[in-house]
């Protein structure tokens, strides 16, 4: 459990590691990952329409982008590219093309 190790939250690694341990296939994993982060309009929308008072609204918001932002994170994805482009500056440049 790297990404735990680094970051001390249940991470993108972590949750690839969890499909392996079920021996799932890579492409299986990836879609369920995918599923859990491309739904952010539509929690939004549910939101919005649920009966919970406006303040209950942002509060579950705000708890659901930073389980989000947890998810989107993958130590081994960063470690990657440090040890591709060799630094942090040429990683991201190299998105910018």
């Amino acid at each position: 459990y790297e990404s735990y190790a680094k970051y001390g939250f249940h991470a993108y690694d972590d949750f690839y590691t969890l499909g392996e341990m079920f021996k799932m296939r890579p492409q299986r994993i990836e879609h369920f990952l995918n599923l859990f982060t491309s739904k952010k309009k539509q929690v939004e929308d549910l939101v919005s329409r649920s009966f919970l008072n406006d303040e209950m609204k942002q509060l579950y918001l705000k708890h659901y982008y930073d389980k989000l932002n947890r998810l989107k994170i993958s130590y081994k994805k960063a470690n990657d590219l440090l040890l591709k482009y060799g630094s942090v500056r040429k990683a991201v440049d190299s998105f910018k093309k």
